[in-house]
């Protein structure tokens, strides 16, 4: 059974919606840089008039080239026949290639008539694009993003923010964790959830280590970040994961112990993101893992994020 679902895990195991290749970093600064966006790396690509119908790395990445050069009205249309799972997929896809609006009174009427599901991606692409083109500067995305979220009727800024930022400055993690902190502390979980991520999504290729890395969180928000660390090692982990847990195992115990309820939730979210297209497989995959507890708290985990009895669930939510 184990070598049938690591074949599963193969061929349908995707990366993070966030995910982007490294570049080279600038000098590090605490300072943010020029408002201007750094260009996705899939700017040259056309966006497709067929969408893939393989795994969720591929039709997110269709749905960032399409949010470069389409508008709501396009990328719904682009969206239709899609199951509910896989429309997510490609319009939060879309949403990572949004430019920020120029004119939020014509952006807001555009948006006015759009299903509030649908508008959401909408919203979030263009607090996230701001974002990046201020360099996650928070003097500056604070109050731009507080009006936006005001104006859009959003609970809060913060989904597309925290994409935003750890694009902007992910390059240098020290360097985002302490710009971060200067965001008011209840923006910290979303923040630090996705800082956390990329740091073991890039763990592999970079070397910075996420249980050196908490040291530099403050106390608050070390358990988001053990969640997002942990979200983003397990699915960079997937193809193994059917036969060993190790490298998360590893990493769990080099992050504090009273975040283990939230690091098993990261587990849960990261199945989740990449496997429950494909009935049965997220389950499977934690057949493999020797630490009875933790394939419960896992599994628990993993119903009530399916469940949503109260409506979409903040990837940032405590357990």
């Amino acid at each position: 059974m184990g070598l049938f679902v690591a074949a599963l895990l193969q061929m349908i195991c995707a990366c993070n919606t966030t995910s982007e290749p490294p570049e080279a970093p600038p000098d590090e600064t605490t300072t943010a840089p020029a408002a201007t966006a750094r260009p996705s790396p899939s700017a040259s690509l056309d966006c497709p008039r067929v969408l893939p119908t393989g795994s969720f790395e591929a039709l997110f990445a269709s749905g960032e080239r399409c949010g470069e050069v389409l508008g709501p009205a396009a990328l719904l249309s682009r969206a239709e026949g899609l199951s509910a799972g896989r429309r997510e997929v490609f319009l939060d896809g879309a949403s990572h290639g949004l430019e920020a609006p120029d004119d939020l009174n014509a952006w807001f009427a555009a948006l006015e008539d759009l299903d509030p599901s649908d508008r959401r991606y909408f919203h979030d692409g263009a607090l996230r694009a701001y974002t990046e083109a201020a360099g996650g500067d928070p003097g500056r995305v604070v109050p731009w993003a507080t009006d936006y979220a005001h104006r859009a009727g959003m609970r809060d800024p913060y989904n597309g923010v925290r994409i935003g930022l750890q694009r902007a400055q992910g390059y240098s993690l020290p360097t985002a964790i302490r710009l971060a902190a200067r965001y008011p502390d209840s923006w910290w979980p979303a923040l630090y959830e996705e800082l956390g991520w990329r740091a073991g999504d890039e763990l592999d290729r970079r070397g910075e280590d996420p249980g050196a890395l908490v040291k530099l969180v403050p106390e608050p928000a070390k358990c988001a970040f053990a969640h997002g660390a942990i979200r983003g090692l397990t699915q960079v982990n997937l193809p193994r994961q059917a036969e060993d847990w190790a490298p998360v195992l590893e990493v769990m115990e080099r992050l504090p112990d009273r975040c283990t309820p939230q690091m098993w939730r990261g587990v849960a979210w990261a199945l989740l993101i990449s496997l429950d297209e494909h009935p049965g497989v997220a389950e499977a995959s934690l057949d493999a893992l020797a630490e009875a507890d933790g394939a419960r708290e896992a599994r628990i985990a993993l119903d009530h994020l399916r469940a949503r009895a109260n409506g979409p669930t903040p990837i940032w939510a405590n357990p």
